[in-house]
């Protein structure tokens, strides 16, 4: 293929890419699904917590235990340059900026062109790998700034890179990042281990990365992180020997390496830790209880069976020496154990279960089957109990066929999975386990996986059998959770006269609550979840059920979160049956802080209350200093009414982006075709909105001495009469707007927009244009036709010119 039909077929591609990218943004119901559908999909692939997390519903300990400093796993995002941790367990609240946000944008900015498509993350996310090395090739401009990018590049996006050129590319990557004055070099060649991809590790351990440019020195955490034991082999030989050279004196903790290869699945390279550097483990936990504890506990994580077992028994390792005192054996530690429990039973018939992937996923990704969690936890009680555990899936499937009658041929659907008789004996013989710590875990997370068994079959065999297990009170808390009430009537005949303590039942259909309230097992305390659970589910008969038999327990401090989980269905027939039987007709609903990041800054939540908020209005007491997010969805989806409430009763205190105005309709996009009366109108409308919000702009809107985000915005977009009307409005504010002019110029000519130059010259008249700042700009983005306006109709110094394309050509070719 030669260069210009290569240069064809690039423009065709991004041609038809850009078509559907502004398709997409045609029609108002599909932009707002698409909005949904993309926060959604953000927050379930980068784990951010679309639901409130309240401070008894943290994530287990366990998933604390993986993720533990110093540490981290391959589900890891950065944070400037810094790689952190996915999983936050500390926070309670939403981010708004990243999954919300960032979404409300012009088109334009979702799109790129050959020159604007710099960025090295973007163009391997999006599978340009071509288009990566055509510019690789021509030297031309590319940004690294993501760190995070050699997650992206993988074996099949870099399948035309020769080893030469992987090099180049790492060479550009340093060079970038010297330039840049880029500190945490370190930190992308450990992103470049973590995500695997062998040939770009050779060259990024190779040569590219000559020591007068940046230290080549991984973290030990990403090589544990990889797994290769090969690889480890040849790193820890080569920092032993950097460290003789420096003469350094901090040898890398074994211990915490070890850890970090357990939470990562890679049981071969702990092997061989664990036979190469015994003795510095048991050094490096001779002394230290801390260590030891989170040592036993990452155990749990270990793949071979054998080897978990021999470590765990292994005195030296286990055994703690404090001064002045006679040596301790370590025993496993409570926490740790209680955790790795909760997390099995948890995990248990959810394989459908959305919502509960967050939590799980930690543990799915490293031990995937129930038959390696009940071996594990056998493993794990013969050690802790010193004794021998013979039941297993054989056994207690023999067991039901043989004692309960239970056909070989037996299934069951729940959640739109099929399970089988093998399936149900498996879990059946993992709560055969579990049952040595009934005593010290809270009957909550049993009862709960009681619940989704019982839920599998009506059939009285079930609760005989499982009878044989727990004792009846706690089997009654797992039936209310089931759908079946004749599993309640079965374990409340068998509850003795006096229960060991009160039955926590939490019913979650109309049928399990009456019945349950009719035997008068409901405890007050409870009325709250089993509203929460009608709501969830959207039962209108069964909120108003439970509203109507219980309005003296439901306290007026409690409708607020009611009101809350409400809202996050996005229901708002829900809503509205909420409103009605929990809240009076004269009382506004207000939000405390608990539950202000819930309503504002859920994306969800705001686009449901702004696209029906002709239904809510009047029924909610909007927080001044938090509805800034509404401001700004009713902006871009066009929502005057919204709009009008908000500014006019100075509810945001005019906090707010003013560019979200600036959605696909706020401009003609297809202005060499005619546009359908459907568009025509919507345009229409968009204008009026803007030329509303323009009533309130204020310097603040404007930017800063040194920038301005409107400035950028209208730059970007370049459109003629989107600038007129802003500069219409932005006149009158404050006169030569310097800040605001130099912004959206500089914008205009790195993106090409020699019109809206052409506009401010000519209709605006400001000044400072041609300066060569802003031509700098257009050379560097290889914007000819602004090039060659400068030189032949502004007369603009050729010579100057001439010198600065040299000067960018040079710096390319380094």
């Amino acid at each position: 293929m030669n260069n210009q039909l290569f240069k064809q077929v690039l423009f065709n591609r991004y041609l038809y890419v850009t078509i559907i990218e502004y398709i997409k943004y045609i029609n108002r119901i599909e932009n707002a699904l698409k909005i949904q559908q993309d926060v959604c999909g953000y927050a379930e692939k980068h784990d951010l917590v679309l639901r409130y997390s309240e401070s008894t519903r943290k994530i287990d300990h366990f998933y604390q235990l993986i993720n533990m400093d110093p540490t981290f796993s391959k589900d890891c995002r950065f944070v400037g340059s810094t790689i952190v941790h996915k999983y936050n367990w500390r926070r309670n609240t939403y981010m708004p900026e990243k999954p919300m946000l960032s979404k409300l944008r012009h088109p334009t900015f979702a799109t790129r062109t050959y020159q604007t498509a710099q960025c090295v993350k973007w163009l391997l996310k999006n599978r340009y790998g071509n288009l990566l090395l055509d510019k690789l090739v021509k030297k031309l401009p590319l940004d690294f700034s993501k760190v995070i990018w050699p997650k992206y590049a993988t074996q099949e996006c870099l399948k035309d890179f020769s080893d030469a050129m992987l090099n180049l590319l790492i060479r550009r990557a340093v060079d970038y990042y010297k330039e840049n004055s880029f500190t945490s070099y370190s930190g992308v060649v450990s992103a470049i281990i973590i995500f695997g991809n062998k040939r770009l590790i050779k060259a990024a351990l190779g040569s590219a990365w000559a020591p007068e440019h940046m230290p080549r020195k991984p973290s030990n955490q990403s090589l544990a992180v990889n797994g290769d034991v090969e690889l480890f082999k040849q790193e820890e030989n080569l920092h032993k020997k950097e460290q003789q050279q420096l003469h350094l004196n901090t040898p890398p903790t074994i211990t915490e390496i070890a850890m970090v290869a357990l939470k990562n699945g890679n049981t071969d390279l702990f092997r061989y830790i664990y036979t190469t550097f015994k003795k510095e483990l048991v050094e490096e936990n001779y002394t230290n209880t801390d260590t030891s504890d989170h040592w036993t506990a990452s155990l749990l994580l270990c793949k071979d069976l054998e080897l978990m077992k021999k470590v765990w028994q292994e005195e030296s390792i286990n055994t703690v020496h404090i001064k002045g005192k006679p040596p301790k054996r370590i025993s496993f530690p409570i926490t740790y154990r209680h955790s790795y429990i909760i997390a099995v039973l948890s995990s248990i018939l959810m394989a459908k279960d959305k919502s509960s992937k967050r939590s799980l996923q930690n543990i799915r990704h490293i031990v995937p089957t129930h038959k390696h969690q009940l071996e594990t936890l056998r493993v794990l009680f013969e050690v802790h109990y010193k004794k021998t555990y013979k039941v297993c899936e054989a056994s207690v499937q023999r067991d039901l066929i043989d004692n309960y009658l239970v056909n070989v041929d037996w299934k069951a659907d729940y959640k739109e999975t099929t399970y089988t008789l093998s399936d149900l004996s498996l879990v059946c013989a993992i709560l055969d386990i579990c049952k040595e710590e009934l005593e010290q875990l809270h009957s909550h997370y049993i009862a709960k996986t009681l619940g989704r068994v019982l839920s599998l079959t009506s059939d009285e065999w079930i609760c005989r059998y499982l009878s044989t297990l727990y004792p009846p009170n706690v089997l009654l808390e797992g039936a209310c959770q089931s759908p079946f009430p004749s599993h309640i009537l079965y374990f409340y005949s068998r509850l003795p006269d006096i229960p060991p303590k009160p039955v926590e039942a939490i019913p979650n259909t109309i049928e399990t609550y009456n019945t349950a309230r009719s035997l008068g097992i409901i405890q007050t305390h409870n009325l709250l979840s089993i509203a929460k659970h009608a709501i969830k589910a959207n039962n209108l008969e069964f909120i108003r059920l439970v509203a109507t038999d219980n309005s003296e327990f439901l306290q007026q401090d409690t409708i607020p979160s009611l009101v809350v989980y409400s809202l996050e269905t996005g229901n708002i027939n829900t809503v509205k049956c909420v409103l009605e039987m929990f809240v009076r007709s004269d009382h506004l609903v207000a939000f405390n802080s608990v539950y202000q990041s819930r309503v504002y800054y859920n994306p969800t939540t705001v686009y449901f209350i702004v696209d029906n908020y002709q239904h809510l209005q009047g029924r909610f007491e909007w927080h001044s200093g938090h509805t800034d997010n509404l401001l700004h969805y009713a902006l871009y989806f066009g929502k005057m009414d919204v709009l009008q409430h908000l500014l006019t009763k100075k509810y945001s205190r005019y906090r707010f982006y003013f560019d979200h105005c600036f959605n696909v309709h706020s401009t003609r996009l297809l202005e060499k075709r005619e546009m359908s009366t459907q568009l025509e109108q919507l345009y229409n409308q968009q204008q009026e909105l803007i030329q509303f919000a323009c009533r309130y702009l204020t310097n603040d809107h404007l930017g800063n001495t040194t920038d301005s985000r409107l400035g950028r915005a209208l730059g970007s977009i370049g459109d003629i009469k989107l600038v007129d009307m802003l500069e219409a409005y932005t006149s009158r504010i404050t006169p030569g707007l310097p800040n605001f002019h130099k912004t959206l110029l500089q914008t205009a000519f790195a993106n090409g927009h020699l019109h809206v130059i052409k506009n401010m010259d000519f209709k605006h008249h400001v000044s400072k244009i041609y300066i060569l700042d802003n031509i700098k700009l257009a050379i560097e983005n290889n914007h000819k036709p602004i090039i060659d306006y400068c030189i032949k109709e502004k007369k603009c110094d050729i010579k100057v010119i001439n010198l600065e394309i040299t000067k960018f050509k040079n710096s390319l070719r380094k």
